[in-house]
């Protein structure tokens, strides 16, 4: 049968609707929904097969006529206006015209980096949460706030175009955010008002030389670069595969400046990283054309990963180098112009290489854009920043920047070394003076160097009034494993250390026994020659037993003085344990509390007083803010040990600061 003309034109247009209306391509980046930097001349690009293109935006009324090359591509720039929307774009040519719509004109910035910048707001597999994620989720519809996610991809080769839709912040579309990126665009938008938009290009568990291009690598010899190709990598950390997959295809749209998480990945090479992360920024802002725009980027947060004893020799091996990587990140703000870096040093977690807590993140990434990005200059962006030191006798006297309010949080601080010519480190004493910082150790009589939280594994405990911590830092230049650590040094009470306490039991079954849990462990080894691992010491036979119908009120007091040094923080957990249920209709599973948890010295006079934790949910959250190691039940149980012999068991947990004994 033929086919006329009249019903095969018909047919296409069926088929190929756009062939209709324009010969116009674009990038996926420029479709409806998008956001556009306001004010600014923001460019935009594609392909015809036509002599020329003209491009009319609604929110001015100009239009903008462009030639076609001779390869078919296009590229103009749009002078945008202030904050608004929705607007229209029309894109003509001879063929007919292309309409984007639901356009918003505010303020546009690339997220980028790897997984702690990936990690979404639904958190990611075996149990990684981001806290206060869910609630988050779960808030209305938000249409000015906007995401475009680019699709992971390295390449060998350069591509010019990258797979992504424009998406507004839904219950149903914020699961898949960026924590750190939505809390850092949220953050904008109640400050500003105006539309904010997040270009999202990250990917995890990758390195910086995946993200830099060829000619800039070249610079680099100990940097493989493979000859370019037309197919992907077979690796995610081929060096240029993301610049060439993920950042070209994106290169020159339109934004204020960037945020950027990443440097896990390169933690066995700082030296190269200080040098590798700089050349980064600046090719990414060559390639950009807009000038000198704020890179702002988190200091990777204090960690091991993974529990001490689970730990693989391949990343023990790393652990010395994951402080040198921060103070490489520390160095690169005073390299790279027009940047800011966020520290984290307060919330990281010892077991995990993703700190749930990315609100922190990204409103102190927020901090430093709206102080020197957006004019809030009474907005705080920084903690304290270690200035210069001063030798005092046996003392090292420590000077700051951004000092104002300077303190220890918990009063003392178990996170400062000071060594002298031997190079041998010791715990030191800190303490504030008039806006420094004496530091010194008994041992160390012509000290010459001081270190502060300088490990894999530290909480901070240095900030100033804004409640901002200072990065860990070293005022030495010894090389890793230049350095020795002091043999563990061990102070036992001068007197009995008695650990009082009573409890209430509700259960309908004989009382099985008691453990009691002790731990100084800060780094997985144990401070302490008497705490060797995360062991649970049987009390039953040491606790006085009172029953009242089905409840049981157990109460004792336990001698620590042989298990605890009383410089040392202290950890302490109870468990009640019983019996494995004969039948289903058995009750075994019982609600208790620790309560009155007092340690004493010989003479009753009370040293510590803490918290008492009743049920799981309490003892977990007061873990958290005290220890930053415990995020759910399941950590829990997997920190103090599962039960081997099945039997059921409740904890509360509590944890104290540094024992004031004399």
């Amino acid at each position: 049968m033929m086919v006329g003309k009249k019903t095969r034109v018909l047919l296409i247009l069926f088929l190929f609707p756009l062939l209709a209306w324009s010969t116009v391509t674009l990038p996926s980046i420029f479709s409806d929904g998008m956001v556009l930097q306001r004010q600014s001349d923001v460019a935009i690009w594609g392909k015809s097969d036509r002599k020329t293109v003209s491009v009319l935006t609604s929110w001015d009324n100009k239009t903008y006529t462009v030639s076609v090359n001779d390869n078919g591509e296009w590229k103009t720039r749009l002078a945008t206006a202030k904050a608004g929307g929705p607007f229209t774009i029309e894109i003509i040519d001879t063929d007919g015209k292309m309409i984007l719509s639901d356009i918003l004109l505010g303020e546009v910035w690339l997220a980028s980096g790897q997984s702690n910048m990936e990690m979404p707001l639904k958190g990611f597999p075996r149990n990684q949460v981001v806290e206060n994620g869910k609630d988050v989720i779960q808030q209305p519809t938000n249409a000015h706030i906007r995401f475009f996610n680019v699709e992971n991809k390295s390449w060998a080769k350069p591509l010019t175009a990258a797979a992504g839709k424009w998406l507004q912040a839904t219950p149903e579309n914020k699961p898949a955010f960026s924590a750190v990126a939505y809390f850092f665009a949220e953050e904008l938008y109640k400050k500003l008002d105006v539309p904010v938009a997040i270009v999202e290009a990250d990917w995890g568990g990758t390195i910086v030389q995946a993200w830099m291009s060829a000619k800039t690598l070249r610079s680099f010899p100990a940097v493989n670069v493979k000859p370019f190709a037309d197919s992907a990598y077979s690796s995610k950390n081929e060096p240029t595969g993301l610049y060439n997959g993920m950042i070209h295809p994106i290169a020159g749209y339109g934004i204020k400046g960037v945020i950027w998480y990443q440097g896990e990945q390169n933690r066995n090479e700082p030296d190269l990283y200080g040098k590798l992360f700089p050349a980064m920024v600046q090719q990414w802002r060559q390639e950009w054309g807009i000038g000198e725009f704020p890179f702002y980027y988190a200091q990777i947060a204090p960690y091991i990963y993974k529990t001490p004893d689970k730990l693989p020799e391949s990343l023990a091996k790393l652990k010395p180098f994951v402080p040198y990587l921060r103070e490489a990140q520390l160095k690169a703000e005073t390299i790279i112009p027009n940047s800011g870096m966020a520290v984290l040093t307060d919330i990281g977690a010892e077991a995990t290489i993703h700190p749930p807590d990315k609100e922190s993140v990204g409103k102190r990434l927020s901090f430093q854009a709206l102080n020197k990005t957006y004019g809030f200059k009474n907005t705080p962006y920084s903690g304290p920043v270690y200035k210069s030191m001063k030798v005092a006798g046996n003392t090292i006297v420590l000077s700051f920047d951004h000092a104002e309010g300077l303190y220890l949080k918990n009063g003392s601080s178990v996170n400062f070394e000071i060594a002298g010519n031997d190079k041998i480190f010791y715990p030191a004493e800190a303490v504030m003076s008039r806006g420094a910082i004496k530091v010194s150790a008994a041992e160390v009589s012509q000290p010459v160097a001081v270190r502060y939280a300088f490990k894999a594994w530290a909480i901070g405990d240095l900030f100033n009034r804004d409640n901002l911590p200072a990065s860990s830092f070293r005022t030495d230049s010894w090389s890793v494993g230049e350095t020795k650590k002091s043999a563990v040094k061990v102070v036992l009470p001068k007197k009995p250390l008695l650990l009082s306490f009573s409890s209430k039991v509700w259960h309908n079954r004989q009382r099985s026994q008691m453990y009691l849990y002790i731990s100084q462990d800060f780094e997985g080894k144990a401070e302490s020659q008497y705490i060797t691992k995360a062991k649970w010491i049987n009390i039953t036979d040491k606790v006085k037993w009172a029953s009242y119908g089905k409840d049981y009120v157990p109460s004792g007091n336990i001698d620590l003085s042989g298990f605890v040094d009383v410089t040392k923080p202290l950890y302490l957990a109870f468990r009640y344990k019983t019996k494995p249920a004969e039948k289903k209709s058995d009750k075994i599973w019982s609600k208790w509390s620790v309560t009155n948890i007092n340690i004493k010295a010989e003479n009753g006079s009370t040293v510590l007083v803490d918290r008492r934790y009743t049920n799981w949910n309490v003892a977990l959250s007061r873990a958290y803010e005290k220890n930053n190691r415990v995020r759910t039940k399941e950590n829990l149980i997997e920190f103090l040990g599962n039960d081997k012999d099945k039997t059921k068991s409740t904890v509360a947990w509590v944890i104290s600061g540094p024992l004031k004994y004399e």
